[in-house]
């Protein structure tokens, strides 16, 4: 990963857009404990760089459900600080309903209890809505939330200093 962030940051520079156009890393920060996974996202961050951690929800269940992950939330936690360490880090979260129902306040609470140890570290947080028809099996069952509670969630978040980004 080190070397395929080198050889973006070589093309940028032979074509005079290093520090123009930055480099943007989309990750789960699954990968983050390896080291030159590290020395790849400092890279990123040295040259002006920044990376969206995905974080859609911070429940053991939540990930089983949405991410078909196994991973614990301490681990995601420890894996987003890391990243903060690095580069420029923005949470990107996907929010929708399941069924007709937002997420719940105990995921709630918990996704807020994920991210207050790691806020002041963070550029911000971007809520994103569902944008276009998902490809999974229970596409069916998801739907766009209200922008009112989109936006309220926002200001919960805001009350942690975070700076927050909305696109319902």
């Amino acid at each position: 990963f080190d070397l395929a962030v080198e050889l973006v940051q070589r093309r940028l520079d032979a074509h005079g857009q290093a520090g123009q156009l930055p480099v943007r890393l989309i990750t789960n920060g699954s990968l983050l404990d390896r080291k030159h996974v590290q020395a790849g996202v400092a890279r990123i961050g040295r040259a002006g760089g920044e990376v969206w951690f995905k974080v859609d929800t911070a429940t053991s269940s939540g990930l089983a459900r949405i991410n078909g992950s196994r991973i614990r939330p301490e681990s995601v936690q420890r894996r987003l600080l890391r990243c903060t360490e690095l580069a420029p880090t923005w949470i990107q979260t996907c929010l929708f309903s399941l069924d007709g129902v937002p997420p719940d306040e105990t995921e709630l609470r918990s996704y807020l209890r994920l991210l207050q140890p790691v806020a002041p570290h963070l550029v911000g947080v971007h809520l994103y809505g569902l944008a276009r028809p998902s490809m999974q099996a229970e596409a069916p069952r998801l739907g766009r939330l209200d922008p009112a509670w989109m936006e309220a969630f926002a200001d919960r978040l805001r009350q942690c200093g975070l700076q927050v980004r909305v696109s319902p």
